[in-house]
């Protein structure tokens, strides 16, 4: 798998690649999507660009955060959508998003779903990104203003080149928790996947 590096904590990836090496990947993830809330989520996503955003407690920036990034998107003249899953948010977040999604239905998509952690959130999210006909290019960003969108035309730029195209980040101020499960994240996803990841959590 050809892989590029750029410095944002971010990814883009190329689902044909995904789609050509799991053929029944479009149909099981489907059925998955139908399974939970809401219904037909996939077919509620439109353009090429799919931007995946787990979101939990973030009332006070998401809508910044959009923003930011639809700006950046506007100027490269993409065909977007962002998918904005809540992973059971306790604040006013759910109300942001709905109001978002009411005034550009088009462009946001809110998927409303219980607690189930960041991981299984971010993988919502894929799955309805995949099973969409329109999509083929997925970028995941983190909902709380730390994926600065001025680099993205670097990513846009390579999306050809590479199945997957990674960020990092340069500069951390993680705890000693954090720090050490990044840590044992980027052994365990190096040797699976053979090539030396900096940034994988």
């Amino acid at each position: 798998v050809g892989a590029a590096e750029i410095p944002c904590r971010c990814s883009l990836n190329k689902l044909q690649h995904a789609r050509d090496n799991n053929p029944d990947i479009s149909s099981t993830l489907h059925a998955m999507i139908l399974d939970l809330t809401p219904a037909r989520a996939s077919e509620s996503i439109r353009g090429e660009l799919a931007i995946v955003v787990p979101v939990y407690n973030e009332e006070a920036c998401i809508e910044g955060v959009v923003a930011e990034w639809t700006k950046v998107l506007d100027s490269l003249g993409i065909s977007y959508c962002f998918v904005l899953v809540n992973d059971g948010s306790k604040d006013g977040t759910l109300n942001v998003l709905a109001r978002l999604a009411s005034e550009r239905p088009e462009q946001i998509l809110v998927i409303n779903k219980p607690n189930a952690g960041h991981g299984r959130t971010c993988r919502f999210g894929y799955d309805a990104a995949v099973s969409s006909d329109a999509v083929r290019w997925i970028l995941q960003i983190d909902s709380d203003g730390q994926c600065d969108p001025s680099y993205f035309p670097k990513f846009w730029e390579q999306r050809e080149s590479a199945d997957c195209v990674f960020g990092r980040r340069v500069h951390r101020d993680d705890g000693v928790a954090r720090a050490l499960t990044s840590k044992i994240c980027k052994i365990g996803s190096t040797l699976l996947g053979g090539r030396d990841m900096v940034d994988p959590n």
